[in-house]
């Protein structure tokens, strides 16, 4: 029997996964924390694949960023799905760039550099700059972004002049940038998607011929990708032939500063013709975390536990402040968490705190007691793109049994899609590509090999693909580039092929995470530091900001499994020093009010 069935077979005594794995229309399930989403996500589309698909038909899944593809390729391959064969697996931006832009860019008279090439980010920012200085906004390009982005996300149709009326000097700023950027010979990631939407808006050839190549398009986490995605959804799905099958949660809708709008998933479920499922079983979870995490939503969701284990949950105060919430998180909190729970190892730990700062705290405190530790945000020593990923599973590979090894058919697959830059290369080309790096790969088997050298080696084989790669992701040739540097002379200096398998995760390294990139992850026990009233939700927010911030202490709460601690020192300290002394956060305090948490003070 095929891997997807077996799998199936589990499915079926959850009947709203049964009835969205039966679907065979439009289908928009709504999944709450710990639902088993993913897994039906990917068995959806394994049947799809093995009992619908003809060539050279395809599946596009699509989603947010690379942490959910990377965990979607997981799971699709676990049950047998051979993805470089009938899948486009990406983000929205590079499906937008490979599969609509390019190829229908002349039909549409757009006036794009040849070849499209992909701005990094030091040309975005000096174009920017340059169309902010001139339109007289003296800002920092980094202090005035954001809402450059949302504008330009929310803001779709350049063709109508009231497009400008809103704000008419941001948006020449706009203008003046996507100029800039032209005149370099670039689009950005933004680009990707308001281009895509431009071609299929205008030209219905554009639209039947994706259609027809991508008869059944799939959307993860579609909360976090706002009116560009949804727009191209209307205009594939309901404007031409392809299927619809969308997951997600506005519940944990925590993009709100990119543009995203957690309603249109709703107001999609209600479509007419669109089967809406809800799931409403929690696995991940004990009992009072649930009861927690309906509190900390305000509303409820009637989500049921299927866990026998009651959860447990405990707030802790620091008087001395965030450097001391962090120091006691690594020293006290997490030994205390390790005795507590017998046979608990870190990888099985994450702390999540809101921002770049707290994460130097502990990071730094991490060090200070030589605990191993995985960092996942802005700050991290090395960016983990795509290829960064790709590499760190290569260098498990190598490392052998100790560690647990990637399957060597999809690490053969990935590298071939990071060269295709996710679309379908030509056979014979593709076959090279796998042959190529598979020799690469035994050749270079050697654990105790110096990672700068292993890069180094892999950077002179494959210049060709890296060259072309840089046209299409700057950002993920940039991280290797940057990770050898790191190799050389920087903290990884003396790093083996060995250590960098396990510098990227394992099951004695612990997780430091920010809450936004922690969604999605899940965790025997978590601890959540930085929760302050003034810092989530923010001093001042807008009654919108506190919905995210607390839609954002919901997705940091639903992560664990067994235990959370909450982290608080009931004061912040602004730039200049002074303290405001405004209690924990609200969210907490929420909790503490219903005696739901054990509290603890130093």
């Amino acid at each position: 029997m095929n891997s997807f069935r077996v799998a199936a077979q589990e499915l079926h005594p959850n009947k709203e996964q049964w009835q969205a794995y039966e679907s065979q229309g439009h289908l928009v399930v709504l999944a709450g924390p710990g639902s088993g989403k993913t897994k039906l996500l990917a068995v959806k589309l394994a049947r799809i694949a093995e009992e619908e698909l003809e060539p050279p038909h395809r599946i596009a899944c699509l989603t947010y960023n690379n942490e959910c593809v990377s965990e979607i390729r997981k799971r699709l391959v676990a049950v047998g799905v051979r993805l470089e064969e009938r899948f486009y697996l990406g983000t929205v931006h590079s499906f937008c760039l490979s599969e609509i832009v390019r190829p229908f860019a002349r039909l549409a008279g757009l006036r794009l550099p040849s070849p499209v090439r992909v701005a990094p980010e030091h040309i975005q920012e000096k174009c920017m700059q340059a169309a902010i200085n001139r339109f007289g906004r003296g800002q920092d390009v980094a202090w005035f972004r954001p809402e450059i982005d949302c504008y330009r996300r929310t803001h779709l149709n350049r063709d109508r002049p009231d497009w400008r009326g809103e704000d008419s000097s941001l948006a020449s700023i706009i203008e003046e940038y996507e100029r800039l950027l032209r005149a370099d010979g670039f689009v950005d990631f933004d680009d990707m998607v308001l281009l895509a939407v431009q071609i299929l808006e205008k030209h219905h050839v554009a639209r039947r011929a994706v259609s027809a190549k991508y008869p059944t398009i799939a959307v993860d986490e579609y909360q976090d990708l706002g009116l560009p995605l949804h727009r191209i959804v209307e205009l594939l799905c309901f404007q031409s032939a392809s299927r619809l099958f969308a997951v997600g949660d506005p519940d944990q809708s925590i993009y709100g500063f990119t543009g995203a709008r957690p309603e249109m998933l709703l107001e999609l479920s209600r479509r007419i013709g669109v089967t809406p499922v809800r799931l409403k079983k929690n696995y991940r979870s004990g009992q009072s975390i649930l009861a927690a995490a309906e509190v900390a939503l305000g509303e409820s969701r009637g989500y049921t536990g299927e866990k026998k284990d009651v959860g447990r949950l405990e707030a802790r105060q620091c008087i001395g402040g965030i450097e001391e919430q962090c120091s006691a998180a690594i020293r006290e909190i997490v030994p205390a968490l390790m005795r507590l729970h017998p046979g608990l190892r870190l990888g099985n730990v994450a702390i999540l705190y809101p921002s770049k700062k707290e994460g130097e705290y502990l990071a730094e405190a991490c060090r200070a007691s030589s605990v191993p530790f995985v960092r996942n945000d802005r700050g991290s020593p090395y960016s983990r793109t795509r290829l960064i990923r790709w590499l760190e599973d290569a260098a498990a590979w190598v490392a052998g049994r100790t560690l647990m090894t990637p399957r060597w058919e999809d690490l053969l697959d990935r590298w071939v899609s990071l060269c295709g830059h996710g679309g379908r290369l030509e056979h014979q080309k593709a076959i090279a590509l796998r042959q190529r790096v598979a020799r690469f790969l035994w050749r270079n088997r050697m654990p105790g090999m110096p990672l700068c050298e292993w890069i180094a080696v892999l950077i002179e084989g494959f210049e060709a693909e890296l060259s072309e790669m840089k046209l299409n992701a700057p950002d993920d040739v940039a991280s290797l580039v940057g990770l050898k540097e790191l190799a050389l002379n920087g903290f990884l200096q003396g790093c083996t092929v060995l250590g960098f398998a396990f510098a990227g995760g394992s099951p004695d390294t612990l997780n430091l995470l920010t809450l936004h990139s922690s969604k999605g992850l899940e965790f025997e026990v978590v601890v959540m530091v930085g929760l302050d009233e003034g810092v989530i939700p923010r001093y001042k927010a807008s009654a919108r900001g506190v919905a995210e911030a607390r839609r954002l202490f919901y997705v940091g709460l639903t992560r664990a499994m067994r235990h959370v601690v909450f982290v608080y020192s009931g004061f912040t300290v602004d730039q200049w020093g002074r303290k405001h002394r405004n209690g924990p956060s609200r969210f907490v305090r929420e909790l503490l009010g219903r005696s739901l948490v054990e509290v603890r003070r130093d």
